[in-house]
């Protein structure tokens, strides 16, 4: 399971044991082996698992798996959808989006942390950049995708994980929530994904000691480091004019001004 698909579980575990009556089920769609995570969130304490199971989905993208997963949660008495907020293997962060969209209700992206509020409200800790939070109140039905970093996942025990592979999982094909391959295959994906590949590295200029210089003097440049000499500065003195000119004259010769 997703990490932050697992603190998006727990969340909702710390919801539903603030509440009464409420009942948490989740859904996954891809092939077999699946099933897998849907044994674990009911070993860590989910009430009903689905699992809408096609090979197919292998291929698709965020916009298709999410229209396969809304049409599985409509069937639903649904007040909130909790989801992690991105994957282990794209991490594109577009499903939640699309989904929200497609089920026609707000969402709330990054969720460090919530709390249920009035009856319909829920209060929400968003991560924003340089370490700032953002609080808002949000209506129900909604939408919260849950950041990795907020939380560490419960541990969940073997013996937990034994009794969970004994429990039924719901199945759903295709069929059964009214879509085909050709909804939900490649050809149907908007969005195609032409390569993948790891950032380049950005290696550090190396410095070459001068071979003219002695072996004692290229040792001591090598031992600090490889530190090449800075530029040199200037200090210009002269009218104004002068001075005008001799700017303009360096801005042009490094390139910020055009000839």
């Amino acid at each position: 399971m997703n990490p932050a698909d697992r603190i998006a579980l727990d969340k909702a575990l710390e919801i539903k044991a603030s509440l009464a009556g409420e009942e948490i089920t989740v859904i996954t769609a891809g092939p077999a082996r699946a099933e897998q995570v849907l044994h674990m969130a009911l070993a860590a304490g989910a009430d009903e698992v689905v699992h809408l199971k096609d090979e197919v989905f292998e291929a698709s993208d965020a916009y298709t798996t999410a229209l396969a997963l809304s049409q599985v949660i409509k069937e639903l008495d649904y007040t909130m959808i909790l989801c992690g907020n991105r994957s282990l293997d794209i991490g594109a962060s577009q499903v939640p989006a699309f989904l929200a969209e497609s089920l026609g209700i707000p969402q709330v992206t990054g969720v460090m942390g919530l709390e249920t509020m009035s009856p319909g409200r829920v209060k929400l800790w968003r991560r924003l950049e340089k370490g700032r939070r953002q609080v808002i109140e949000c209506p129900l039905p909604a939408l919260y995708a849950v950041d990795s970093s907020a939380g560490q996942p419960r541990y969940v025990s073997e013996f937990s994980l034994r009794q969970a592979a004994k429990r039924r999982i719901r199945s759903l094909t295709l069929a059964n929530i009214g879509l085909s391959q050709a909804d939900v295959g490649p050809q149907a994906s908007l969005i195609r994904v032409v390569s993948l590949s790891p950032p380049k590295p950005r290696p550090k200029k190396i410095y070459i000691p001068d071979g003219s210089l002695s072996a004692s003097q290229r040792m001591s440049y090598l031992l600090s480091g490889g530190l090449a000499k800075g530029k040199e500065s200037s200090l210009l003195e002269g009218t104004a004019d002068y001075l005008a000119e001799q700017i303009i004259k360096y801005l042009i010769d490094e390139g910020i001004l055009p000839k």
